[in-house]
């Protein structure tokens, strides 16, 4: 008879926070009997809310990777755009699931060590709380600078391995927003709109904010980080990608360049009518769907912007904004050259691939524009 003394269970090394797009490992030990390949039991992953998504039978020692497992409870990552609330938390199972693994052998049970799984390569475990402690992936260390046009909703973690308590003050102005952690999870998700800060800014001090300070100790004397807004410079065409940074958040690069585009069209869709009247056949052609791959000289003003935008192209889920009136997924993305020195504004070619076979040209929408004609809709008597 087996004894659950004999089984160890490490997952993901005994971690507390990993990562669901990394190796995600459970392992279990049989020890200490000679009989350890037989024998027999049930493994079952749990997660705290949602209850057991996996049960399994082995024998024996096992090393198996569960990543693939764990990441189908994660639902698509929502695009939010900006709204009023100025911190938010992130609803329930959207970037945080609490994994543990239960085994039971011979009516005898033993619980693994609990992990808190997030959706993107970077674990949140870096993320310090006595500094930069936003998710995003940005260079300038403590100071994080945005354009005006790619500000989005900022995401932090807070809990056990997060950040529990900080101040957020606008320079130039006497408003602070203030946030403290109460909750017990291990590790909680929020968002920061700095967007809807600044309006609140704007609204009652008729001050327009561009730096934001983040104090985690009113004694201190450095706040935590900066969350700097610099100003988009005009530009006749100007397009961005939105894409999933390290953290699994959404992020905006602003990518001003010309753009040129390549059509290719699927399939013939050629087919004969007979003509009656001519006792001949004539040809038709259905209307037919074309996908899309797009060229922008992208102007790249120093290293910093030309690293945001390698950044981008690294994620694994991208989209084009500004060609045409809806997002488009991109399923290829690169750029031809790079340089390791760039003290002054160049042009990259990025190259970019739609997912999406369109039968409609991008830049003609289908909506109502509401342009005035001749003939309403609307009966009136002006001209009776």
């Amino acid at each position: 008879m087996a004894t659950i003394d004999y089984f160890t269970i490490k997952l993901a090394d005994n971690a507390p926070v990993a990562s669901v797009d990394e190796p995600l490992m459970l392992d279990i030990s049989v020890l200490g009997t000679q009989y350890a390949t037989e024998i027999e039991y049930f493994y079952r992953i749990d997660i705290t809310d949602i209850g057991s998504i996996y049960t399994a039978k082995a024998r024996g020692s096992i090393s198996v990777d569960i990543a693939d497992i764990i990441r189908t409870q994660f639902p698509e990552v929502p695009f939010r755009q900006k709204g009023t609330d100025k911190i938010v938390p992130i609803e329930p199972y959207e970037q945080v699931l609490q994994v543990g693994v239960y085994l039971s052998v011979d009516q005898m049970s033993k619980w693994s060590n609990g992990v808190a799984v997030t959706r993107g390569v970077a674990s949140p475990a870096v993320l310090p709380a006595d500094g930069n402690f936003l998710a995003v992936a940005r260079p300038g260390g403590n100071t994080v600078v945005v354009r005006e046009t790619e500000m989005l909703p900022v995401m932090f973690f807070a809990g056990e391995y997060g950040i529990n308590h900080f101040q957020i003050r606008a320079v130039g102005s006497v408003e602070t927003v203030d946030f403290s952690y109460t909750g017990e999870d291990s590790l909680a998700a929020y968002l920061i709109d700095f967007e809807a800060i600044r309006f609140s800014v704007f609204d009652g001090h008729i001050t327009l904010c561009n730096i934001f300070e983040i104090w985690g100790d009113e004694n201190a004397h450095e706040p935590l980080c900066r969350y700097v807004i610099e100003r988009s410079e005009p530009c006749r065409e100007r397009y961005y990608l939105r894409y999933l940074n390290r953290w699994g958040m959404w992020e905006r690069i602003e990518v001003n360049g010309a753009l040129t585009y390549k059509a290719t069209e699927s399939e013939s869709g050629d087919y004969k009518v007979y003509n009656v009247a001519t006792s001949r056949f004539s040809r038709r052609k259905d209307r037919q769907a074309q996908s899309f791959s797009v060229t922008i000289k992208a102007k790249v003003e120093n290293r910093e912007r030309e690293d945001l935008l390698n950044e981008a192209l690294m994620s694994g889920d991208i989209y084009l904004e500004g060609f045409g009136d809806a997002a488009m997924r991109v399923i290829s993305a690169s750029v031809v050259e790079g340089s390791a020195v760039n003290d002054s504004p160049v042009v990259r070619e990025v190259r970019l691939e739609l997912s999406d076979e369109l039968t409609a040209t991008p830049g003609i929408s289908t909506a109502k524009r509401g342009v005035p004609r001749i003939h309403r809709d609307e009966f009136r008597q002006e001209f009776n």
